[in-house]
């Protein structure tokens, strides 16, 4: 395995003949979708292989052995989000927090700074043999996240199969209708709709949708429906 650095370095480092597979984050179930993942998807040709939903702890590790002396948190900016009650409520409130690329990076600043704290998981604590001051810090004990295996290769159907597309949609009344009314009538089950802003930012607040349903882009019912589509692009079909 090989760490790096930021979710877009994962998706350039995928453009290598010598990397298969690239894991990033796509959702967490309690702050969304991670917007940088769904667009870099749809700039690149990677297809999503596989998804995986893991429970995330976070832990503050810090060389400091009292926290008053703490005067710096590095973490993602999404992990601070997500242990905003331990911050508020521990003697940490005028520490300054630094938003940084990554955990991992957050763990490696603090290896130098012994005044500082990195909220990172356990296993980046062990990487980076940083003692954890506080086990298990996140605001909710059902903290998960998403995340997806992508790959430049087409998965082969396994009978239980969910399917992601981008799809754009005409700028007039009903257009968003017309699009999700092909689903119903291929009967597609669809699981999640979100919409981003256009890659082109000429066309100003325009939106795009990515699209989660049930089924495989060999099944027939799937093959028609996409048949039907304009301005689409598959993004993948993998087990569900």
């Amino acid at each position: 395995m090989i760490a790096f650095s930021s979710i877009y370095s994962v998706f350039s480092a995928m453009q290598s003949d010598g990397i298969e597979y690239g894991i990033v984050p796509i959702e967490n179930n309690t702050h969304g979708v991670v917007g940088e993942t769904l667009d870099l998807l749809g700039e690149s040709d990677l297809l999503i292989c596989k998804e995986l939903i893991m429970p995330i702890r976070h832990q503050l590790c810090s060389k400091a052995n009292d926290l008053t002396k703490i005067k710096r948190i590095y973490s993602k900016d999404v992990a601070f989000s997500q242990c905003y009650e331990f911050l508020r409520q521990s003697d940490l409130e005028n520490a300054e927090i630094i938003p940084v690329s990554s955990t991992s990076k957050a763990a490696q600043i603090v290896l130098e700074d012994d005044e500082a704290a990195a909220i990172c998981s356990a296993m980046v604590s062990t990487v980076y043999n940083l003692p954890i001051m506080f086990k298990n810090i996140e605001d909710s004990k059902y903290n998960q996240t998403r995340f997806i295996v992508v790959g430049k290769d087409k998965v082969l159907k396994s009978g239980k199969d969910k399917t992601t597309i981008l799809a754009e949609t005409k700028d007039e009344a009903g257009a968003l209708f017309k699009l999700l009314e092909k689903f119903k009538l291929h009967g597609i089950n669809m699981t999640k709709i979100e919409s981003r802003p256009a890659h082109d930012k000429s066309k100003g607040f325009k939106s795009r949708f990515y699209i989660d349903f049930e089924g495989h882009i060999d099944d027939e019912n799937v093959v028609s429906l996409m048949g039907e589509l304009e301005a689409v692009k598959w993004l993948g079909s993998y087990p569900s």
